[in-house]
């Protein structure tokens, strides 16, 4: 009973973590994380719990700063958002209260394999039997083949998995590959489905991230080196910089199954410049912010002005959304994601580039409320004992 509890757990952690439907009027993750604060409470009163007082302390002042941004404020965030992302931060704290790190990892892995294997399986059906599932239009008005454990972008190729774009199945996949890499779990199948899916999604950032993911693995792994591995991360690779050359081999022979696969690209231009647009807006009020939602608002505007109209607005810096929303105090993000990952037992080279790895995560989309991509910020920092 307590092992299916666990993996309902981890399910509701990735429903609060991009999910698909959360950008639609039929988003169920805040109910579901409500039910998962209550399971997690139940967990710590019937066994030992994981304590840390460095841990515990971090998401205590996390959460205090940011309840002072929003009465320094004077209450112009919503309270919904608020009360939403401190709850977010709450339970990602508590699942390293009730699990051990090694039951962490591994139940993250198995949950991202079922979800990766599940799209795989119903990408291919709806390669061979074209579009059959219903449409949901979300509030930017992106038209989504929904699944419920799967979705598809309408007239697009790309993989999503349970979210709602290409890079944060590739986000997950990547920090999934990390976990493997730093618990030394040796599964090819698992590295073969998870590279498979990463190159469905055609996400360049997923690529150039999986690139860092290797140097990751050369210096971890080195005495136990693992060719099998070492060799589908470089044919994936292959793959990636040929992948126009073998789309259109695909499409001379096939034509009928691969046409969706010529598609134009969306581009990257906010990724790059969505922290200084968040930097621009951090220097009005660099000591206390604007807020979440005027510093959202001031984003937005700029954005605007300073692009083309044909650009994504969004939100993609998390570091810089909170330095522009809680001024100086903001920091503790970037903090927090530094300090846990130098609390991690590995030489110093492993410790900056899995820092510099994840900075380059969190600043590709906006993980504001993604609940998986905090419990990931307090894995990295666990030194506690149990008691």
């Amino acid at each position: 009973m307590r092992k299916l509890t666990i993996y309902f757990l981890m399910l509701g952690m990735f429903i609060n973590s991009g999910y698909a439907l959360n950008t639609t009027d039929l988003d169920f993750s805040f109910p579901v994380l409500l039910v998962m604060l209550f399971i997690q409470f139940c967990l710590l009163l019937t066994q030992k719990i994981y304590w840390d007082v460095r841990l515990a302390s971090g998401c205590a002042i996390f959460i205090v700063l940011i309840l002072i941004s929003y009465l320094v404020h004077g209450g112009t965030d919503s309270v919904f958002f608020i009360v939403k992302l401190v709850l977010i931060i709450l339970s990602a704290y508590l699942f390293h209260l009730i699990l051990s790190p090694e039951e962490f990892v591994h139940v993250f892995i198995r949950t991202m394999r079922m979800i990766t294997l599940i799209s795989l399986f119903l990408y291919g059906v709806r390669l061979l039997l074209g579009s059959v599932l219903p449409i949901v239009i979300n509030r930017n008005g992106v038209s989504y083949e929904t699944g419920i454990v799967t979705f598809f972008i309408e007239d697009s190729s790309r993989l999503l998995g349970i979210f709602w774009e290409p890079g944060i199945l590739a986000t997950y996949i990547i920090i999934s590959l990390v976990l493997m890499i730093l618990y030394h779990i040796k599964r090819t199948f698992t590295v073969s489905i998870f590279l498979l899916a990463l190159l469905l999604t055609q996400s360049t950032a997923g690529f150039g991230l999986l690139l860092l993911v290797g140097v990751l693995y050369l210096v971890h792994d080195i005495a136990h080196f693992n060719l099998k591995l070492l060799f589908l991360l470089v044919i994936s690779l292959i793959l990636f910089i040929f992948m126009e050359n073998i789309i259109e081999i695909l499409l001379y022979y096939f034509p009928e199954i691969f046409i969706k696969l010529v598609q134009k690209h969306t581009s990257t231009s906010t990724r790059i410049n969505s922290f200084w647009l968040n930097y621009q807006v951090y220097m009005t009020a660099p000591i206390s912010g604007l807020g979440f939602s005027q510093a959202n608002y001031l984003y937005t505007l700029l954005m605007q002005k300073t692009y083309s109209q044909y650009l994504v607005v969004s939100q993609t810096s998390t570091t810089g959304y909170f330095l522009a929303s809680m001024g100086i105090s903001g920091g503790i993000y970037t903090w927090e994601w530094f300090i846990n990952c130098m609390r991690t037992p590995y030489p110093i080279i492993e410790k900056l580039i899995i820092f510099i790895l994840f900075l380059l995560i969190v600043n590709k989309e906006p993980h504001t409320l993604f609940l998986a991509t905090y419990s990931i910020m307090f894995l990295f920092g666990r030194k506690g004992i149990q008691i």
